[in-house]
């Protein structure tokens, strides 16, 4: 089973490859349990693709939220959007 380079959810992950989640959970749990093993490679392998996922979708939003900011409404007046928590 190749490693993903992307980020995924787990489900999208297990689903893609054809793995229960039961089977994809105890995978986890024993890569916590034992920690020299394939399992726990496999562990880590997770890890690092959901923070390529949530570091994706940060990027995504900040992208859309400084587009948002500068888009012009249909009748010609410039829009600004409000300004959130950074």
């Amino acid at each position: 089973m190749p490693v993903r380079t992307r980020g995924s959810f787990r489900s999208t992950a297990y689903r893609e490859y054809g793995v229960a989640p039961a089977t994809f959970g105890r995978w986890e749990r024993n890569g916590q349990t034992y920690s020299d093993s394939i399992y726990a490679d496999f562990r880590r392998a997770v890890a690092a693709a959901e923070s390529r996922a949530e570091h994706q979708m940060i990027t995504w939003v900040v992208k859309v939220e400084t587009h948002a900011a500068s888009v012009v409404d249909y009748s010609g007046t410039r829009f600004t959007a409000p300004q959130g928590r950074r």
